[in-house]
Parts: structure tokens; sequence; C-alpha cells
């Protein structure tokens, strides 16, 4: 593979360019990676901004359109096929690949009508080490005598503070043809006001200049092409129309923040989806969602200026203590930049009521909704008895009172000092539920959130109501109406613009980290993702991170009731060996919502 990635290089360094067709006026090999790419620079296609469907037209120096002469583009990322079409059709076929960071590699090849046995290759690549240098070149027709190079450069402005910096980019192409090197054409590039573009270019070479110009709607966006010769005279143009599969900073875009997302929290939150293996196949569930994903999606939503608030209509969902407050967390930096958050309840039950009233500005119930909101308890089932009378004597192997696993089996009732551990666990929870209540619901309860629990659970929604637990009492259809009330202009977005245009030029350089999940009970032999930890499993993974160079450090998510001695002892030994040996790197425990000894 590195043989033949040397020989494409080698070939398209040692090769040759042509210059731009002037229909391009001249686009910059480095600058230039929407649809028009596969034209100008096919290694941008796997940059990701040039897929979707174009229509490149063309009109002379007369304005007359030339309607029998047009190109029509069909780009994914990394692949595209052109079909330029005029008294004889022209095909091209373009492959691009990112072969490692920031560095992408290109070629297509070329045939007229039906002789794609006489096409000839192309090459390029597309290099951008930073977000304010982008390095390009092109070699065409490469086993021809008339190949030639194109290569160019282009810069931003980082200095330049806000969001001006990658609004402006200066470039330079330098042509090779005919053994002889071009003077070079020196262009400019700028969209200082969302979705409206303008560009243009002088060749010190032929004394001619180019200039672009276009809108972005959305996932449309249209434009033209101009260029004019040596005496400032236009010579002829094009007009293209291009539907991308991602979405533009468009001129139409409101800065207002008028959006509330609905969000849909509901089902099962977990630390990681279960699956399964069957021969080289992983099926993973994709009904729950993860914490993590549900965290990145709330950042996101964050970081969106079109986004004011998120709406949970009827969330109701499941998952430890541990991720409520971690959720918790997270929709309270989502609101420190002054976006709001919403609920609306058919019911709510009881953790998930103190987790609203912790971050809501506002909380809603259905008429005839209800809160059950009783604190929290504990039940155990004991069958000590139960099993005498069948002539079972359970033996309760434990090193000390407080391991209580096996006592529903060996106990007619709760020992000491399990209602102590009970005890010290429950309260540690209430105080943590009328704390998130309190925060969240200051100055609008009736009275203190532990007064509110003791009264509670709330089956009639007027009584909620006036006790502060909510903030109204509608249906969810009258929603949206009353949060224009409160936030004029609003509308709720049941999807996200999520596949954007990208816009930096270069991805960051992070540190490898190896993230490990250590979900269930423990035991030996091989896991199930995230049902059980096999030791196995685990330590294989753990031995894979220690041994692999590249990773700097590992993080070890627990959410699990422990298990087998022998098991944690085999996982524990790997984690010794990261603090030895030659590939030594630290290693974080990150506590889920359950954290019991193993063994």
């Amino acid at each position: 593979m590195k043989r033949i990635i040397l020989v494409l290089i080698m070939n398209l360094l040692l090769g040759g360019l042509v210059a731009q067709e002037p229909v391009y006026c001249e686009l910059p090999v480095a600058n230039t990676d929407g649809f028009l790419s596969a034209k100008v620079n096919p290694a941008a296609l796997s940059f990701g901004n040039g897929g979707g469907i174009g229509f490149l037209g063309h009109y002379d120096k007369d304005g007359k359109f030339e309607d029998d002469v047009y190109s029509l583009f069909f780009n994914f990322d990394g692949l595209a096929y052109v079909l330029d079409h005029s008294n004889v059709d022209d095909h091209t076929i373009l492959l691009s690949s990112k072969l490692f960071r920031n560095f992408h590699l290109g070629a297509s090849y070329n045939w007229r009508n039906d002789k794609y046995k006489k096409g000839d290759w192309s090459e390029s690549l597309l290099y951008r080490p930073f977000d304010f240098l982008s390095l390009g070149a092109v070699g065409r027709d490469l086993f021809k005598d008339e190949r030639s190079y194109q290569i160019g450069l282009a810069v931003r402005p980082v200095f330049l503070k806000g969001k001006v910096w990658d609004r402006v980019s200066f470039s330079s192409d330098f042509s090779y043809t005919d053994e002889e090197w071009s003077d070079p054409a020196i262009g400019i590039q700028t969209e200082l006001v969302n979705g409206i573009n303008f560009g243009g270019s002088y060749s010190l070479e032929t004394e001619t200049i180019g200039a672009n110009f276009s809108l972005s709607f959305s996932k449309l966006k249209i434009g033209s092409l101009f260029g004019f010769d040596d005496e400032n005279k236009f010579s002829q143009g094009s007009y293209y129309v291009h539907v991308s599969d991602k979405f533009f900073r468009s001129f139409t875009d409101s800065k207002r923040r008028d959006k509330f997302y609905d969000f849909k929290l509901t089902g099962k939150i977990v630390e990681k989806k279960s699956g399964m293996e069957i021969g080289p196949f992983k099926i993973v569930s994709g009904k729950d969602q993860t914490i993590s994903q549900v965290i990145k999606k709330i950042e996101k939503l964050k970081k969106d200026d079109k986004i004011g608030g998120i709406v949970f209509k009827s969330g109701n969902f499941s998952t430890s203590f541990a991720n409520f407050l971690e959720l918790k967390k997270a929709l309270l930096d989502f609101k420190s930049t002054g976006k709001k958050i919403v609920f609306y309840y058919e019911n709510i039950s009881n953790v998930n009521y103190a987790f609203a009233a912790s971050v809501a500005d506002e909380i809603y119930l259905n008429p005839l909704g209800s809160i059950d909101l009783k604190g929290i308890s504990v039940s155990m089932p004991y069958l000590k008895d139960a099993l005498n009378k069948l002539g079972i004597e359970v033996i309760n192997f434990r090193s000390h009172e407080y391991k209580t696993a096996g006592n529903m089996l060996s106990e007619n009732g709760m020992t000491a000092a399990e209602r102590e551990s009970y005890d010290e666990l429950l309260q540690g929870l209430y105080d943590e539920l009328v704390s998130m209540i309190d925060s969240g619901r200051k100055g609008k309860l009736s009275k203190s959130a532990a007064e509110i629990i003791d009264d509670g659970p709330y089956f009639i929604s007027k009584k909620a109501y006036e006790n502060g637990l909510v903030d109204g009492i509608i249906y969810e259809d009258e929603l949206e109406d009353k949060l224009k009330d409160i936030y004029p202009k609003t509308k709720i977005l049941k999807k996200l613009c999520q596949n954007k245009i990208r816009y930096d030029w270069s991805d960051e350089k992070k540190d490898k980290i190896a993230l490990i999940y250590a979900v269930g009970n423990i035991h030996s032999g091989k896991g199930r993702s995230g049902k059980s930890i096999g030791s196995v499993t685990t330590s294989q993974a753990i031995k894979k991170a220690r041994e692999d160079k590249s990773v700097k450090g590992i993080i070890l998510r627990i959410d699990s009731g422990g298990g087998s001695a022998l098991a944690s002892d085999i996982i524990a030994r790997e984690i010794a060996l990261c603090k030895e040996g030659k590939n030594k790197k630290p290693v974080i425990a990150s506590m889920g919502g359950v954290a019991a000894s193993g063994g």
C-alpha cells in the first residue's frame, strides 16, 4: 500500500498539469472544496464538502446561453461521476481518499464517448496542515504528451478575531505546461455575510481577470463564474446549481435564537449498548441511547446559534441516579449560554420530576396528568423460612456482616448491618432529590421540597399547580402557543441540521485515549458488550491499549455490581501492568451508576 501511494505521489510531482479551463475562471486548487472540486481538485472530494448533485451551464461573451453545452455532477464523499456534454460526451470517474490527518489524495479517469479504453488518468492532492494554510496540486493527462501541472496554496488571516478568519482566504496558483512555469494567478474568496460569496482572481501570465459569485440557501447553492480578457472585456461565463447533502451557511439564516428543539428522551439510557457477536459480525441494540450520546447531543445544541432552547415532551426515562446527575450537569451548562429548557408531561415519575425541576425554566402538565412524587424506599424478599420448609439450608459465605448480597437467601428479615447500609444509601439519594427540587423550583414552591414530597403523590394536576410543582396545566397542542407567549416567534423543531458544510480546514491533532467499558457483573471468561464483564474480554482490551504506543491513556468506565474475585484480580493485574514496563500510561477509573466490589 505504501509503495502504491509513493508511486502516485511521484507521478504527481514528476508528471504535469494543464492550466485550468477558462470557464472555471482559474478557481484555486487549494481553496476549492465544493462540488466543483471534481473539476478543480478531485482530492478535495474526501474533505466532505462536495457531495450532492450539480449542474454547470455556460454562456458566451454576448450573454447567450449555450443550451447544448453543460456538465452534470453526481458527487459523494470520495467518489464522483461527471458528464460533460457538448457535440461529444466526456465521462469522468473520480476517487478520493483521506490517507492520514489533513492529507487527501485523488485520482480520476476520463474518456470520450464510448472510447473508455483510450482515456487517461489524472491525480491530485490536498494538504491542510493548519486552519490557516492549504496546499493543493493537480496533474492531468499524465500518460499523454500534453500532461501538465498546477500547484497552489491558500492562506487565511487567522490573526483576525471572532468569526471572520474563516470567511476570507487568499490564494496563489502556478501552472506548468510546455516545459515552462507560468506566472502566478492570485485570488481572493470571501463570505463576509452568511451565504453570500464573492471571489476573484488575476492572472499575471495572461493579464486576465476571473470573478465568481454565489448565494446559499440551506442545502442549495446557486452561482456564476465570469471570465474577462486582457482588455477587461467579458469573454465567457458559467452558471451552476448545487444541491448539497449538507447544510450551507445561508443568507436567510436569522440571528435570533427562536428555535426550540424537540428532544426525544424516553426509554432507557445506558452506559453502553448491549450487543452480541455472530461470527465476524457484531449486532448492537439500536433501541436504547447511551449517556455519552445524549450528552454530546446537548453539547451540540449548546453550540448551535439557531437553537434557543430544548423541549422535552413526556420525557420519562430510566437510568441510574448517577446518570441523572450527569445529565443535570450537561443541561445546566447548556443553560449557562442563556438558552432555555421546557418540560411537558402527561404523567411524571418520581426521580424524573426531581431531574426536570432541577434544570427546567418551565414545566407543564396535562390537565389529567399526575406527579408520582413520594420519596425513595427499598424492599427485599427474604426466603430463609421458605427454603427451610423445603429442606434447603443456605450457607452464606461472606467476609463481614456488611456483605449482604446473599442475605435474601440466608435470612428471614433485614439485618441491622443491612438496614444501616440502606439507610445511608437512601438518605443520600433523598437529600439529593430534595436539593434538586429546592434549587430548581426555588421561589415557586408553596413550601419546602421535603414537605412537598411528604404530601405527595399528586394525582390531581390542579393540586400540583397550586403547590408550585408545575408552571401551567395545558394540552400538548397548546404548548407551542404557550412558548410563543413567553418567548416570541418560537418554533419547535423536530429535526436538527446535523450535517453541515465544513468551514475549518485542519483536523486538530489529538492524543488517542482508549475508552473501555466495564458494565454488568464480573465473571470469568468472555463478557457480553453492555451486559457483563468477562475477565478474558476486559483484560485483553486493557492489554491491547497498554501495548499500543499510540494510546496515551486508558479510561475504564465502570457500572458494575461486582462479581467474581478471581476475574476481578485478572483484570486488576492488567491495570497494574500499565504502571510498569516500556508502555507505561495512566489509567483513570470513571464510576457510573454502580461501582461495587469485585469479590
